[in-house]
């Protein structure tokens, strides 16, 4: 288990299958973390709470996923020098990639606290929310180092092919999440805090799993204290990724958090539905995650290994059960709109009846958003994280514009259309881009290996 895979030889739809599975039950239970809170807030605080922690989690997401846009950089880098069977250099990368990334993580974690306040303000927050709000974005802002920790680690371990230990934390994590929400949120009555502290509690969990996993005999990643010790060279190599990585996430979330306003203005039951639509999108989504995840292991080997045909079969492989995978969950979400629209929103008729129609478009168009798992996967896979950037910027900044114009007149609907569009401008995007052939919007790939041959 410790020394995982190389993908650089054998079947490689085989390696994809054998990654995805763990991956796609790790982030099923990634999810129930926010599921967990999501149903113990509702029924256990009340629907003001929930719709409270929907506005705050859009904030808290762009914090997080910053952190995890960080640590996957790192991991391609990783997984090149692994591919290209440079075991100590990546060794070193990670212990430098440890401590660097731990540092910033805390202080961003420390500034994004003191602007909590002001920037839920700022996003048209109802008062009667604003504590509730804060309250989970203090708590997310603190988490920020072990979110850090915990993708990175779990990166790592998916770049060395090895892909059960991160789902096995993360399993016992979500129990322990869910065991905790009801400790915290019932006899305790901690409210909307308990839960964010239920959530950090099992992230540290997991980890501390992970951590513990790589310093096992045998792992190609096992760290000595002299890995610890950051080194600029490195440092600034993975910068070119980690950097490019983090600015595609910050930009995805920035455009969700303004769409979050638009929303905001739109009432309770608006806020309420789009919430509950949230937390089942966030469940569907796990698919893509675990593809994507698991296509940027595999290309990320190959590339590094200098095998670009086995590259693009892992690209075409991956968009072909993405597709497949998409029209299966799009279905069921069609299907049992309603019943999970219910489960979520608390059973509010009038958030059930606002957050129908936009699930069901979402539903209906749900092989666009899965299929840009798989481009990304395989630009970033190869370390060109410009043209995921690229086609991030420009469909959430499409989907905010469209959302601003089509909201007043359409509601949620409106919403629901904007995102469609810009999911299709994803792949227009990125099908221009392919085209092009050896087309470079970043030069983040052509250095790293420039700078992995200086190393």
């Amino acid at each position: 288990m410790a020394r995982g895979r190389d993908f650089t030889k054998g079947s490689v739809p085989g390696h994809l299958a054998v990654l995805f599975g763990p991956l796609l039950a790790a982030s099923v239970f990634q999810q129930l973390y926010a599921i967990a809170d999501a149903l113990l807030i509702a029924y256990l605080v009340g629907s003001d709470a929930f719709a409270a922690v929907g506005i705050a989690q859009t904030l808290s997401n762009l914090l997080v996923f910053l952190m995890i846009g960080l640590a996957s950089g790192l991991a391609v880098f990783a997984g090149h020098l692994l591919g290209a069977r440079r075991d100590g250099e990546a060794q070193s990368a990670f212990g430098s990639a440890l401590v660097a990334g731990l540092a910033v993580s805390v202080a961003l974690g420390a500034a994004s606290a003191a602007a909590a306040v002001p920037v839920l303000q700022l996003l048209g927050t109802p008062p009667a929310m604003m504590q509730a709000a804060s309250v989970y974005t203090w708590w997310a802002a603190a988490s920020l180092p072990v979110v850090y920790a915990g993708n990175l680690c779990a990166g790592m371990l998916r770049a060395a092919g090895n892909a059960a230990v991160p789902f096995l934390s993360l399993s016992v994590a979500a129990l322990l999440n869910i065991a905790l929400d009801g400790l915290f949120m019932g006899p305790l009555g901690w409210g909307v805090g308990g839960a964010a502290a239920a959530t950090l509690l099992a992230q540290a969990a997991a980890a501390l799993w992970c951590v513990l996993c790589l310093q096992r005999r045998g792992s190609r990643l096992r760290l000595a204290a002299g890995d610890l010790v950051p080194q600029r060279a490195l440092i600034l190599a993975m910068a070119r990724l980690s950097s490019a990585a983090s600015v595609q996430a910050a930009s995805l979330y920035i455009g969700k958090i303004l769409v979050q306003a638009v929303v905001n203005g739109l009432g309770t039951e608006a806020i309420v539905a789009y919430a509950a639509a949230m937390r089942i999108e966030g469940l569907a989504q796990a698919a893509g995650e675990a593809g994507q995840n698991a296509g940027i292991a595999v290309i990320a080997q190959n590339h590094g290994a200098g095998r670009p045909a086995r590259s693009r079969s892992a690209f075409r492989w991956l968009m072909a059960a993405m597709t497949g995978t998409a029209a299966l969950i799009g279905a069921a979400m069609f299907a049992f709109a309603e019943p999970l629209l219910s489960l979520f929103a608390a059973g509010e008729q009038g958030a059930v009846a606002a957050g129908l129609p936009y699930l069901r478009i979402i539903a209906a168009a749900y092989f666009l958003c899965l299929g840009g798992n798989a481009w990304v996967a395989r630009f970033q896979g190869e370390g060109r994280f410009g043209m995921p950037l690229l086609g991030t910027t420009c469909q959430i900044y499409t989907r905010l514009a469209l959302s601003l114009w089509l909201a007043p007149a359409l509601g949620l609907q409106g919403i629901a259309w904007a995102t469609v569009a810009g999911w299709a401008l994803f792949h227009g995007v990125f099908a221009i881009g392919n085209m092009g052939g050896n087309l470079r919007l970043s030069s983040a790939g052509e250095e790293l290996c420039r700078s992995e041959d200086q190393l």
